[in-house]
C-alpha cells in the first residue's frame, strides 16, 4: 500500500498546517464509504476527503473532486452534520506512526455546551473506517462502517462502545529511533532478505520505502542481513536514520513516479524514490496534490468495475 506511515505523517502535517482553526461549513457523503468536509480557514475554502474505501482508503485536501451527492443524505452524514457542522478544527495528528489520522473538532451541542469530538480515519485496507467519538470518554458515537461481533470478535466498532485503537504491532517505531546495535541485531534475527526485514520489523514502512533505504545505502535488496558486513549494515543504518530524522522534522519531498513508456503512474511517496531509475518524477509541495493525482483515476476505475460487477452478477442470477 502506498499510504504507509511516512505518507500518513506527511498528510497529517499538511492538514494540521492548513486546517487547524478552520470552521466546518458543510458535510457531505457522496459515497457509502466516503465523507467530504468543507472547511473555511484563513479566508480559504478547502474540500477535505476522508475515504474508507477497501481498495483506495485515503485522506487529502481535494482540488479536482466533483462527485455528486445523493438526493437523501445517509444517516452517518446526518449524524456528522449534527455534531460537527459549525465546529472548529482544533488539532489533526497521526496516531503513533500508524496509518490512523485523528481530527479533533470543538462544537456546541443542543444545550449550547461546548464539547470536543474526534474523527478517527483508519487507513487499513479492507478494515478501513471513519469513526466519530466523544473526546471526553472515547465513547463511539457512530462509524461509517459498523463492526459487530459477527464480523470481528477481536474488535467491535459500535455506537456507545469505548473506542480502542487497533492492536499494536510488534514493531519498532522508526521515528523514535533505535541504536545501531539494536538495528543490526533486529535485521540479523530476521530470516529473509534485508529489505523485507526492514518493513517487517519497523513500523509504518512499506516495501517501497524499504527498497529505497537499501538503494541509497547501495545494498542489494534481496541479500540477507546475516550475509552483510558490519560496515554495510552501518551504512544502511545511517541511511535509515537520515530518512527518519527528516520525517521526524516534517521535511518531505512528495513525488509521483511515472512510466512514460506506457504512460502509467507507478508509485508515489513523501520521499524521493530514487531506486526507480529511468522513470519520470513529478514533485509537488503538497502531498494532497500527489495523493489526489495518484488515486483520482484509480478510484474511478475501481468503483466502476465494482458496480458493473454487481450488475453483471444480478443480471446473471435473473437470467
Amino acid at each position: 500500500m502506498a499510504l504507509d506511515g511516512l505518507v500518513v505523517r506527511s498528510i497529517a502535517h499538511e492538514l494540521n498546517t492548513k486546517l487547524v482553526g478552520g470552521k466546518i461549513d458543510r458535510v457531505h457523503q457522496p459515497e457509502n464509504d466516503e465523507i467530504l468536509l468543507y472547511v473555511r480557514n484563513n479566508r480559504e475554502n478547502f474540500k477535505v476527503v476522508l475515504s474508507s474505501s477497501s481498495s483506495n482508503p485515503r485522506v487529502y485536501i481535494a482540488n479536482k473532486y466533483n462527485k455528486e451527492n445523493p438526493l437523501k443524505a445517509p444517516m452517518f452524514c446526518m449524524l456528522l452534520r449534527k455534531h460537527l457542522q459549525g465546529g472548529i478544527i482544533t488539532d489533526i495528528t497521526q496516531v503513533g506512526f500508524e496509518r490512523i489520522i485523528k481530527i479533533s473538532i470543538e462544537s456546541y451541542d443542543e444545550l449550547k455546551d461546548k464539547s470536543t469530538k474526534n474523527i478517527y480515519v483508519e487507513i487499513m485496507g479492507r478494515h478501513s473506517n471513519i469513526i466519530l467519538t466523544h473526546d471526553k470518554d472515547s465513547t463511539i458515537i457512530d462509524s461509517i462502517k459498523r463492526v459487530p461481533p459477527s464480523v470481528s470478535r477481536a474488535r467491535q466498532i459500535l455506537p456507545a462502545m469505548t473506542y480502542e485503537l487497533p492492536p499494536a504491532q510488534d514493531k519498532i517505531d522508526p521515528v523514535k529511533g533505535c541504536s545501531l546495535k539494536s538495528f543490526i541485531n533486529t535485521l540479523r534475527e530476521f530470516d529473509g532478505s534485508v529489505f523485507k526485514g526492514i518493513y517487517s520489523k519497523f513500523l509504518g514502512i512499506s516495501p517501497t520505502v524499504a527498497k529505497e533505504i537499501c538503494y541509497r545505502a547501495e545494498i542489494d535488496f534481496n541479500v540477507k542481513a546475516e550475509d552483510l558486513s558490519r560496515d554495510d549494515l552501518s551504512q544502511l543504518y545511517r541511511t535509515f536514520s537520515d530518512i527518519f530524522t527528516k520525517v521526524k522534522n516534517n521535511e518531505f519531498s512528495p513525488c509521483i513516479v511515472v512510466n512514460e513508456k506506457v504512460d502509467k503512474v507507478v508509485d508515489f511517496n513523501c520521499i524521493d524514490l530514487t531506486f526507480y531509475e529511468g522513470f519520470k518524477f513529478i514533485h509537488d509541495e503538497s502531498i494532497s496534490k500527489i495523493v489526489e493525482d495518484y488515486y483520482i483515476t484509480k478510484d474511478f476505475k475501481d468503483r466502476v468495475h465494482q458496480r458493473t460487477s454487481d450488475l453483471r452478477k444480478s443480471i446473471s442470477i435473473k437470467l
